[in-house]
């Protein structure tokens, strides 16, 4: 009979001691990383949740915004001027981008993104404008191409009364790179950062631009002595 040497029971006990300890680290290994998954999947849901909140509340303060901007007399008497210089002076503060008035033929009035008095486009009713001029009621589009400014935008309509009728539609655009800012503060708001608005956030990106635009046109003078 085979006797077994003092190596090889030094060896099973040494499997004896560091399998089980092993096996119980993959274990918990498991059971930790299922755990970590599901707080991240449920964290993760939760902010998502959280931002469509806010981005709800932020569009329908804008809408409300637009309503009353949309009650204007000058508006409503027609008097396109006067209301183009209104809107051009409140639209920094409204969260939008830019501003167009529509008759119920498809035409614009004016664009703010244009100077008074430029040509404008006409475009076909859309089945969301239509339901503005027959019903009366706000809207809220998805991001779609605008023909007029060449990106894509989501607008917000809202009627303009005149003797109980819909004579315009007043609609503000908010562009992808507001929304883009708004969703990233907002997102860094939820871990403890300050407050976020997409007026904020349209008044940072024109602030830049302008900066970026100034800094092309004065270029920092040279630090290189002058030659005599």
């Amino acid at each position: 009979m085979h006797q077994r040497t003092i190596r090889f029971w030094l060896t099973c006990l040494v499997i004896g001691c560091v399998l089980p300890a092993a096996l119980g680290s993959v274990f918990l290994f498991t059971i930790s990383y299922q755990q970590q998954r599901t707080i991240l999947e449920r964290n993760t849901i939760a902010t998502a949740r959280a931002l469509m909140q806010a981005i709800d509340a932020e569009l329908f303060g804008v809408q409300s915004a637009l309503q009353v901007l949309a009650s204007s007399q000058r508006l409503a008497s027609g008097d396109l001027f006067s209301f183009y210089r209104k809107a051009s002076e409140a639209l920094p503060n409204m969260g939008g981008n830019y501003i167009v008035v529509t008759d119920s033929t498809g035409q614009q009035r004016l664009n703010t993104l244009k100077p008074f008095g430029d040509p404008l486009p006409q475009l076909p009713l859309s089945a969301k404008l239509r339901r503005v001029f027959e019903n009366g009621q706000p809207a809220i589009s998805d991001f779609f191409a605008a023909a007029d400014i060449g990106q894509s935008a989501i607008t917000l309509e809202v009627p303009v009364f005149s003797n109980g009728k819909v004579i315009y539609s007043l609609a503000m655009g908010i562009l992808p790179i507001a929304l883009t800012i708004f969703c990233a503060g907002k997102t860094f708001r939820l871990i403890g950062s300050p407050r976020f608005s997409i007026a904020a956030a349209r008044s940072r990106h024109a602030r830049t631009s302008r900066n970026n635009m100034s800094a092309e046109k004065h270029p920092p003078a040279s630090c290189e002595p002058q030659r005599s």
